[in-house]
């Protein structure tokens, strides 16, 4: 269970640093949960 949580979490952080560096394609193709 743990290890499921952790492999969610990596893929969030990737998402988000992505927005970061590319915000101008990213916000257009992230998932709407991560664009608050």
């Amino acid at each position: 269970m743990a290890q499921i949580l952790l492999h969610g979490n990596l893929h969030v952080n990737i998402f988000e640093a992505s927005s970061l560096s590319h915000p101008g394609r990213a916000s257009g193709g992230a998932p709407k949960f991560i664009r608050k």
